[in-house]
């Protein structure tokens, strides 16, 4: 069954059960992926509606009726959040949402399509979007990203909406550093038991926010990457692990085979990093004396 015949499957079950309005939408994300959803309604008044991904479920091979079952009860969660009760004319106003406007950084070369349609500035080869954070509490996953027309409406330029962000978004996702082994402890991928070495003395380091969401989005807040060159007292390399976290690694001796790293990269990118997630297949170098980041 393909994957458009069995939402249909889904939504006529689910329309049996509930009293709702159902649509089923193809969503394009981050990288030009394609997802699946099904919007739900309360009622035809309703503006503000989540989208509950099905692709999960129809890979794992979930039933129709188990996977409305599924779709049903992730809706119940996300109406706890009561996003819908949002009054959406507060998106018309831009002294309404100031205060919520973030950054996040993905790839230039696999969101041309969508960078289209949205105010972007250049950091290297990423490129810097704007999102306004529906929900703040200790989590970042209900964002609206902002759009050109928007930006006009709201009579503002990208420079002022960049200087907004940037104000904000290290208040509300203020910036987190620890050392990988320390990272994958916390994860429950690493027992130290296990290890034949001190995991202190691992010289990588993870950076991120303190939600673990678009956390690669630090490398852009002032004075981050300066004060972990002064802690380390000198360069260090960039690995982009995916648009939620970096690796920083120290190049005090300037003995890294660049090569290797943009190969190990490249790898992890398509075997470990869900294509919606990836944010670069480069490697960059942090450069102390001129402060600057460059793609190596």
């Amino acid at each position: 069954m393909e994957l458009r015949e069995f939402a249909n499957k889904v939504v006529e079950t689910l329309v049996k059960e509930h009293d709702s309005l159902f649509e089923i939408k193809e969503i394009i994300k981050n990288n030009g992926t394609k997802v699946t959803g099904i919007i739900i309604r309360a009622d035809k008044n309703t503006v503000i509606a989540p989208t509950i991904y099905i692709d999960d479920c129809y890979v794992r091979g979930l039933s129709v009726d188990a996977t409305a079952e599924k779709i049903w009860e992730r809706y119940e969660n996300s109406m706890k959040n009561d996003i819908t009760q949002i009054d959406p004319n507060k998106f018309l106003n831009f002294d309404s949402v100031r205060n919520d406007i973030v950054f996040q950084l993905i790839n230039t070369e696999h969101n041309k399509a969508l960078l289209t349609d949205l105010p972007h500035a250049d950091w290297n080869d990423l490129s810097i979007i704007f999102e306004i954070l529906v929900q703040s509490e200790e989590c970042l996953s209900a964002n609206i990203k902002i759009t050109n027309d928007m930006l006009k409406s709201w009579n503002l330029d990208i420079n002022e909406l960049y200087s907004t962000a940037t104000e904000n978004t290290p208040k509300l996702a203020p910036a987190v550093v620890q050392n990988i082994a320390g990272a994958l402890k916390e994860m429950n991928l690493l027992d130290e038991d296990d290890l034949d070495f001190e995991v202190e003395s691992v010289p990588m380091f993870v950076l991120s926010n303190k939600t673990k969401i678009n956390g690669a989005g630090v490398l852009l807040y002032p004075e981050v990457l300066k004060k972990f060159s002064d802690m380390i007292q000198g360069d260090f390399y960039i690995l982009p692990s995916s648009i939620h976290e970096t690796i920083l690694l120290p190049d005090k001796e300037n003995d890294h085979d660049i090569e290797y790293l943009k190969n190990m990269v490249y790898e992890i990118n398509r075997t470990q990093v869900d294509a919606c997630e990836v944010l670069s297949d480069s490697v960059y170098k942090y450069c102390r004396d001129t402060d600057t980041v460059i793609v190596c």
